[in-house]
């Protein structure tokens, strides 16, 4: 079992820029450091190996598969 190290609430509620340059920004922040960022993607299957996240994805435009290592997955999937 692992359990969640930090976490963080999001509502467009209160955005004066509105909540597509809030994201843009936080994704151009994260390519700073190293992280990918995907769109149109489906995650297929995740496991954990020691400590790093397994995850298969689904390229939903094209159907190519692909395996990201990473250090943390961010599910922003909305509701």
């Amino acid at each position: 079992m692992h359990s969640m190290r930090g976490g963080g609430a999001y509502s467009d509620g209160d955005l004066p820029e509105g909540d597509a340059h809030f994201v843009f920004g936080f994704i151009k922040r994260v390519w700073n450091r190293g992280a990918l960022a995907v769109n149109y993607a489906r995650a297929l299957e995740g496991k954990i190996f020691g400590g790093v996240h397994h995850t298969g994805v689904c390229d939903q435009t094209t159907g190519d598969s692909f395996a990201v290592k990473s250090r943390g997955v961010i599910n922003a999937t909305g509701s």
